[in-house]
């Protein structure tokens, strides 16, 4: 059997054959899977026979159809994110703390929790544009949402009549010449 040489592009070496063999579609299926919950690369990489992040980056470059499939899970772990923060927003758990025998808010403990669903939400922006990210209307229009009246008159004036001048005290005068 001939052994495939496949080249990393970026760093023009070839890629070592023991990442060429780990690949397989059940492998990838399952990191997919696993980032389409919505859980980070880093976390998942380098544990229950999952390959380090590099060999998983390398793969993308190797494998399209792996790229393609890492992709579609990037944005399904956007819509898990939107998920975590209804979550994050519902728990009012520790909101509250004992402090001299009284209850009071834990402001440490709720701006916390708003920078981790704005986190999720910026993230599942970039992710998903077409549903996380704002949209910002570029949309011109005329009067009353109208379409915008290019029209310009032009008029042509013969030569011997007197051309009238309007003043800036607002009344007009002929022009003599």
């Amino acid at each position: 059997m001939k052994e495939l040489k496949v080249l990393d592009a970026d760093f023009e070496e070839e890629i070592p054959k023991s990442i060429q063999d780990s690949y397989t579609p059940d492998l990838a299926d399952r990191i997919c899977e696993l980032l389409g919950e919505g859980k980070a690369l880093r976390n998942i990489c380098g544990k229950d026979g999952i390959p380090v992040t590099r060999t998983i980056y390398k793969w993308m470059r190797v494998y399209p159809p792996f790229s393609r499939q890492y992709q579609i899970a990037k944005e399904e772990a956007a819509d898990a994110m939107v998920e975590e923060m209804l979550e994050i927003a519902d728990d009012a758990r520790n909101d509250w703390m004992e402090r001299n025998g009284d209850t009071v808010p834990d402001h440490e403990h709720i701006q916390r929790s708003r920078v981790r669903i704005d986190t999720r939400k910026w993230i599942a922006a970039k992710l998903k544009p077409r549903r996380y990210a704002d949209k910002i209307d570029h949309t011109v229009s005329g009067s009353e949402g109208g379409p915008i009246n290019l029209g310009c008159v032009v008029k042509f004036v013969h030569a011997s009549a007197p051309l009238l001048t309007h003043n800036t005290d607002g009344s007009d005068s002929a022009a003599t010449g």
